[in-house]
């Protein structure tokens, strides 16, 4: 078969021309299907053949023939690539941060109710706030080593359903007394605590290195939506259901994310149904650069052999894994300020109502934002060839500047909008931190990066217990003034970032 003629003599019923479908003998249907493959491989045909008319130009679509009975050959647009099943990973994970942060969150709105009921002073709003960084610091490295011997889809599992239980019984517990209170809110805290080791090893696994930058700001972007919603919700809530339904309707949430992760997620050492080749090969790069990776890829994804040969002891000994974790906890210091405390200073100091405090939102949408475009834009720097060294040092800069010069200056304003876009730019700026110190773990140490992360969340959970109790006396002491809690903050996060800067690595340092 040569040109356009013999194409014609051999098929006098076929005619390709601008329409969008034509039929074929069933007996040329062979033939028909190899040519739709051939269109559908080249799609470039300037003419189109047809018996007894003149030649017209073929759409510039793909072709795709279907057989029912005769065979009909459809131009087909560009088909709808199959979702990623690491794609689907991130997803779910940046979900379970978000439900994580809203159930977290919900605290700091509904407190400005629950104390005006309950008659607490500053200083126990500030304990209550505080109790569930006790319970969240103390899992940390225990849920990296769970996930590690158990995988990372179960433990994950288990520790949203934990937190989701507790977080429903709050009401209830609320009503007995502060210490029942208090309690709640601490074994709420140890199952928060699991939640970003489990992620970290599980992201591990199917994200390459090459997209880890993005994938760890989308899983960060669930946080900030999480925080987003909650400041949005939770007022809206408070004064129409009451207090007590935001403590329900979250739970419900995470009880939802738990059945919809059993069903979706894959194991530790298995692949959905729907995985394709390209996520074959992403999952068979990531699990290479495991240590325990010798001989088949099902040995490598054995996550339940992976615990033996490790000392936390051993990782905090290097200048490294010090420097990670000093920017964590310098870090979460004013972040964890912020997260506890914005809504009672937006109703004390700018004098917005309880029911309006959704407009706390604002800064933490930007947030969500940013941890994209700063994910995005670290990758893209990665990708130009910049040393991984120096994009880690660049973001942690970023992360760690803009909160330094921006909250002080929050704290001198009394303007509610000019409030709310000096708190934007600061928020915005720390997540930067993402992109740089927060995903160092991976780089010194890939296989440990769940452990090495609850080592590190450990001790960046210290600025909740420490700093949210301490700002209710700072603010005792000094008749109310924000500036001196803010000025701590920033001189906290400069030594933070001078310690990183000096002894910051990326190259892999642990086997």
């Amino acid at each position: 078969l040569s040109g356009p003629s013999s194409f014609a003599s051999t098929f006098p019923k076929v005619g390709f021309c601008r329409v969008w479908w034509c039929t074929i003998d069933d007996e040329n249907c062979a033939f028909a299907a190899s040519f739709a493959s051939a269109c559908e491989a080249s799609c470039a045909f300037e003419d189109a053949w047809s018996h007894g008319k003149s030649a017209r130009t073929l759409p510039s679509e793909k072709w795709k023939l279907k057989m029912a009975g005769t065979a009909c050959l459809t131009p087909w647009k560009r088909p709808i690539k199959p979702i990623k099943q690491r794609h689907v990973v991130v997803a779910l994970c940046a979900l379970s941060t978000f439900v994580c942060y809203a159930d977290r969150i919900n605290m700091s709105v509904t407190i400005l109710h629950m104390a005006s009921e309950y008659e607490w002073s500053a200083v126990t709003q500030g304990w209550i706030l505080s109790s569930f960084f006790y319970g969240y610091m103390l899992t940390q490295v225990v849920g990296g080593l769970l996930a590690q011997k158990y995988g990372g889809k179960q433990v994950l599992n288990f520790a949203v359903v934990w937190w989701s239980m507790f977080t429903y019984i709050t009401p209830f517990a609320s009503r007995q007394s502060v210490s029942v209170l208090l309690l709640a809110r601490f074994l709420m805290g140890l199952g928060e605590g699991m939640a970003f080791p489990c992620v970290y090893h599980v992201l591990s696994r199917f994200v390459p290195p090459e997209e880890r930058s993005r994938s760890f700001a989308v899983v960060q972007g669930g946080v900030m939506m999480g925080t987003v919603f909650s400041f949005l919700t939770a007022p809206l809530l408070c004064g129409r259901f009451g207090w007590e339904s935001v403590f329900y309707s979250y739970a419900i949430l995470g009880f939802i994310w738990s059945f919809s992760w059993m069903w979706i997620a894959p194991d530790d050492n298995g692949m959905m149904p729907y995985g394709d080749r390209d996520d074959s090969i992403a999952f068979e790069e990531c699990n290479k650069m495991l240590p325990h990776a010798t001989g088949s890829s099902n040995h490598a994804l054995d996550g339940k052999a992976a615990t033996g040969n490790f000392s936390c002891f051993r990782l905090l000994q290097h200048p490294a894994v010090m420097a990670i974790l000093v920017v964590h906890f310098c870090h979460n210091w004013g972040l964890y300020i912020m997260l506890s405390w914005f809504p009672t200073y937006c109703y004390e100091v700018l004098g917005i109502d309880k029911t309006g405090v959704y407009i706390t939102f604002v800064p933490y949408l930007m947030m969500a934002f940013a941890a994209i475009c700063g994910g995005w834009a670290a990758d893209r720097l990665l990708q130009s060839g910049k040393p991984v060294l120096t994009v880690r040092k660049s973001m942690t800069f970023l992360g760690l500047m803009g909160p330094a010069v921006f909250l002080p200056l929050f704290s001198l304003v009394q303007n509610k909008f000019a409030a709310m876009l000096l708190a934007s730019f600061a928020l915005s700026l720390a997540t930067s931190v993402g992109s740089g110190a927060l995903i160092n773990h991976v780089d010194i140490a890939p296989k440990q990066s769940g452990t090495l992360l609850g080592i590190t969340n450990t001790a960046a959970s210290l600025p909740g217990i420490i700093s949210v109790p301490l700002t209710a006396y700072l603010l005792q002491i000094t008749g109310g003034l924000w500036l001196s809690v803010f000025l701590l903050s920033s001189t906290i996060q400069l030594s933070g970032l001078w310690f990183y800067w000096k002894h910051a690595r990326a190259d892999r340092i642990f086997p």
